[in-house]
């Protein structure tokens, strides 16, 4: 059989290392470059650098053979990453080695890239941009889970946050979306780590809660209540209202009937705190009539989709 010219096994080098499939994870990647730099360039070590805008501290892969000067650098960067390899050999790396090695580094950089771009874009498909909580899809998607999981019972606890069309319209929308960002944290901030909190309207926030009785949530709820009262007592200029409503699902099948529950209870508070505001101050004042007209078979209509 006839010995391969240097130029074919140049290009079959070339083609190995451009040739790769969509990872699934950083481990992933990271086992893909060991296999390339060893095997086909003998490697015996190395430390891979990178850099992603806006993240706090760069990641650092190392692998194989330690405290040996790199007979090797090599950056690559664009806008959204930058990356930083050095290589180490016995006996160091020619020239073709190196040139070869430059094309890996730039493919690895590129596999990152991608990598990254795939799961941020998962991201923005499941979350809010203004809040950053789980949006609509992931909380029907949520719903889903559930139907196949063990936790119940679930409970759900609906939040909406009062008088947004009024804050948009008297102080901007720059306003409302402070509220917003505010009462998401909030919200965020009464629950345990593990509960599910959406926005799954402009106004309207869920919290999932997994094997939770109906009296717990109560507690949840009252919660949130309390800590929008220290907030308006500490941020005044940022005045939060969130309606609070909890419903309970005792099994898969009753799933929707407790966020029904839920939400109906929400609109009983928001009406009970709007009669309060009536009788206190002797009129419904300009923020209630959008709340007054609300019906409660509103939110079984909203939800036949889910």
């Amino acid at each position: 059989m006839a010995q391969l010219s240097p130029m074919m096994l140049e290009l079959l080098s070339l083609y190995e290392i451009t040739s790769w499939r969509f990872p699934r994870s950083e481990e992933e990647i990271l086992l893909w470059f060991i296999d390339k730099a060893s095997r086909l360039f003998g490697v015996t070590g190395f430390s891979v650098e990178v850099k992603i805008p806006g993240s706090p501290a760069p990641q650092v892969w190392r692998w194989g053979e330690k405290g040996v000067e790199p007979q090797h650098r090599y950056s690559w960067r664009d806008a959204e990453l930058e990356l930083e390899m050095s290589l180490v050999h016995p006996q160091g790396f020619d020239e073709r080695a190196r040139r070869l090695l430059n094309v890996l580094g730039c493919q690895l950089g590129q596999n990152l890239r991608t990598f990254y771009w795939y799961q941020r874009l998962q991201y923005l498909t499941c979350h809010d941009c203004l809040t950053g909580l789980p949006n609509r899809a992931y909380f029907e998607a949520e719903l889903e889970r559930l139907k196949e999981a063990f936790a119940y019972p679930v409970s759900f606890i609906v939040c909406d946050l009062d008088n947004l069309k009024e804050a948009n319209d008297n102080q901007g929308h720059s306003f409302g979306d402070e509220l917003l960002r505010a009462a998401a944290k909030l919200i965020k901030e009464s629950v345990r780590e593990s509960d599910v909190v959406a926005r799954i309207g402009g106004d309207e926030f869920v919290v999932i809660l997994p094997r939770t009785e109906r009296q717990a949530a109560l507690k949840v709820a009252r919660r949130i209540k309390k800590r929008m009262a220290a907030h308006n007592s500490q941020f005044p200029h940022i005045p939060l209202s969130i309606s609070v409503g909890v419903g309970t699902a005792s099994s898969p099948g009753r799933l929707r009937e407790g966020l029904d529950e839920a939400d109906r209870a929400m609109y009983r508070d928001k009406v009970q705190r709007k009669e309060r505001f009536v009788r206190r101050n002797g009129s419904a004042g300009p923020t209630c009539s959008r709340t007054l007209h609300r019906r409660p078979e509103d939110g079984a209509d909203r939800r036949a989709g889910l």
